[in-house]
């Protein structure tokens, strides 16, 4: 895509009512999608593990932003690591910064 273009989809985003939504809506709406859709191991049929909810962080910037800023939302999801692996663990720990931990 051409800057023109990115920067005319950007502006068409923003225009959007969900861009409305205040940080902590999409905080709240990211934690219970952890729950509904958590990440999921190869199963042999799959290359790789299914990253569930972490897609949130793949949708655009602005999700990206506030998924990966608030720390309650890695704190809250610690046993998700154990399905994809060490490195996981690690990141998760990382973005729950000094928030209580939820491990299960």
């Amino acid at each position: 895509m051409s800057a023109t273009s990115l920067e005319a989809q950007r502006q068409h985003n923003t225009s959007l009512s969900v861009s409305r939504l205040p940080p902590e809506i999409f905080t709240q709406i990211f934690i219970n999608l952890a729950f509904i859709d958590p990440p999921l191991p190869c199963n042999g049929t799959e290359f790789r593990a299914k990253i569930g909810w972490i897609a949130v962080t793949h949708v655009c910037q602005r999700w990206r932003h506030i998924a990966l800023q608030d720390p309650i939302i890695w704190a809250s999801n610690i046993s998700v690591p154990s399905v994809l692996g060490p490195r996981w663990a690690s990141t998760f720990l990382s973005r729950a910064q000094s928030c209580p931990l939820t491990i299960q």
